[in-house]
């Protein structure tokens, strides 16, 4: 009996010794490569991107709460309870349809009411009235010259 406490216990100092040398290898160490840093886009940089994406800039202050007064004047469950970004970022990507389909009055009304996703949540509103007064929103506060 005494034999197998012995295996048993050489092979748990074994065990913990594998342990620390993979520690010391996975977890250890200068690799000899330079840290990498996250790198940062100039503010003409993204503002190119944006265009380029069919994006207009970030609005104002007050352009920003203009728009979301008037999601919440079309129907106040529109804006997501403490989502106001995701309202402003999804009337932004509305910006593009708007962009490449200016006259499409019912497209862009149903791509809104998708985009705002009132066609799953709110039946009673998932109207084109309602897409319009969306797109209407979207035009006058976050892209007036598209």
């Amino acid at each position: 009996m005494g034999k197998v406490i012995g295996l048993g216990c050489g092979g748990l100092l074994g065990l913990f010794v594998v342990v620390l040398i993979i520690g010391a290898v996975v977890g250890g160490g200068d690799d000899g490569k330079p840290e990498s840093k996250p790198t940062s886009v100039s503010a003409e940089d993204k503002a190119k991107a944006r265009e380029a994406a069919g994006l207009p800039a970030e609005p104002s202050a007050e352009a920003r709460k203009a728009f979301l007064d008037a999601l919440n004047a079309i129907d106040a469950r529109i804006i997501k309870p403490g989502k106001d970004d995701q309202a402003v970022s999804r009337g932004l990507n509305q910006c593009s349809s708007v962009k490449s389909s200016p006259d499409d009055t019912e497209g862009l009304a149903k791509s809104a009411l998708g985009r705002f996703t009132i066609d799953t949540r709110f039946p009673e509103i998932n109207t084109q009235e309602t897409g319009k007064k969306i797109v209407d929103a979207v035009r006058k506060h976050l892209c007036p010259d598209f």
